[in-house]
């Protein structure tokens, strides 16, 4: 049997280019055309597909990518499988509550998804920290904003930012007691924040080590903009640089450590743990579920972490059309 299996992808140019795709990917590289190319190996029809254009379990605007041309969109069945990749927008306020309806309509249609919609839901928030910091994980700790406001000015540094955001979208440094004036505004809303402890290593990189289930693929090292002291995230958008990063032993065990937690509880497949040092020892920033940009073009090593992750999703994939 042929299978199927959806990409959302941000398209460009919607209303200038019609009758084609083109891909609207502002971050991460183009790890995604290595992983097409082995889907298209494996015999599978590509769908190229906005999540801002779902809707009653159809994506209204269907590309197929195998026959480059746009054909007539159809209802998802548990025949399809859909990688939620690249959904550019959704984590602003005011598409959040959508993009939840739209991952509740599209699991009860049966369809595979990329990441477990459990895991998907758990990890949106910055309060899935509060999950590893309960099972003694070394993480660079979080706190709800109203519970630090009083350790403010104590030599104490904090980043106040959204539990949901994306590329260090809204963070502010907290450091002195004046500092406090900076979250004023939000005070009628302090709860969708979270206060993180920074890693006093930042300014030396975030390192990213990458995941397939729970066994390890390659590292970046993400260095804040070099040209900015005061630059604390390590985000390409925020002038950050991405090279390659060899890992030593403990610093994938660490990782390791971190996976089998979050597995214990949330299935994982695809993943990313970010860390930095904080007191001369690794210490989790965050852990990238849902759609975390791979860098394997960064690590050279694009078409190597292709074949491994369409390898195991393939399996998992065919394991689900057998049930």
């Amino acid at each position: 049997m042929r299978k199927s299996i959806y990409f959302t992808l941000s398209r460009k140019d919607q209303d200038k280019i019609p009758n084609t795709f083109v891909v609207d990917n502002k971050v991460g590289g183009d790890d995604y055309t290595f992983w097409i190319k082995e889907f298209e190996k494996k015999n599978y029809d590509i769908y190229f597909v906005n999540w801002d254009d779902y809707s009653n379990q159809i994506f209204l605007n269907t590309y197929h990518y195998n026959s480059s041309k746009f054909v007539e969109p159809k209802k998802l069945t548990p025949e399809d499988a859909i990688f939620l990749y690249k959904q550019e927008g959704f984590l602003l306020p005011e598409n959040i509550s959508r993009f939840h309806r739209m991952l509740d309509e599209i699991e009860l249609t049966g369809a595979f998804i990329i990441n477990n919609p459990k895991t998907i839901r758990w990890n949106i928030s910055k309060e899935h920290l509060y999950y590893l910091m309960e099972n003694d994980a070394k993480v660079c700790k979080a706190y709800e904003v109203k519970d630090v406001i009083n350790r403010v000015g104590s030599g104490e540094k904090f980043v106040v930012k959204p539990k949901i955001a994306s590329r260090g979208d809204g963070l502010i440094l907290i450091n002195f007691k004046e500092d406090l004036n900076k979250i004023k505004n939000l005070e009628d809303s302090l709860e969708n924040y979270v206060a993180q402890e920074l890693c006093n290593g930042i300014r030396e990189g975030e390192k990213s080590l990458f995941f397939i289930g729970n066994n390890y693929s390659h590292a970046v090292l993400k260095v804040p903009n070099p040209d900015n002291k005061n630059e604390i995230r390590c985000n390409k958008s925020a002038g950050g640089i991405v090279s390659k990063y060899e890992p030593t032993e403990e610093e994938i065990e660490y990782s390791k450590g971190i996976m089998n937690l979050i597995s214990k509880k949330y299935p994982t497949m695809y993943s990313r743990i970010d860390f930095s040092y904080h007191n001369n020892e690794p210490h989790i920033i965050e852990a990238e579920l849902l759609n975390p940009s791979a860098f394997a073009i960064f690590a050279r090593v694009g078409e190597e972490f292709a074949i491994k992750l369409v390898n195991f999703l393939d399996k998992l994939i065919s394991k689900h059309l057998t049930k």
